[in-house]
């Protein structure tokens, strides 16, 4: 599994099939990208360069390969629940929160 913003990706393989996983990524205004699985900090990443550009489409479960094609390549294979988009970048501390909370629910 992936995630990729605006053609940089970050490689969540650590992940164990048919177990749920609390998947977070978080970018700051410092283009600090972090990601997050089962609460834990996994990596994190700085880049340059817009986030998205107004005119792409935001895509959740698979993934589309750059101009000139524009065209699918990779689907999640697995169900997606409680996708959330924040106006800012979540805390070490709140992704945890988030985790938590899920995992009794």
């Amino acid at each position: 599994m992936k995630s990729i913003v605006n053609g940089w990706s970050f490689d969540y393989s650590t992940y164990t099939i048919d177990k749920w996983h609390h998947i977070v990524t978080t970018i700051n205004s410092s283009q600090t990208k972090k990601g997050y699985v089962n609460g834990s900090l996994k990596g994190q990443k700085t880049y340059s360069g817009p986030l998205l550009d107004k005119n792409q489409d935001l895509y959740i479960g698979s993934a589309r390969r750059g101009w000139p094609y524009y065209s699918p390549f990779e689907h999640f294979e697995g169900e997606i629940d409680d996708v959330r988009i924040y106006n800012r970048a979540l805390t070490d501390n709140e992704v945890n929160q988030l985790y938590e909370r899920g995992r009794t629910n």
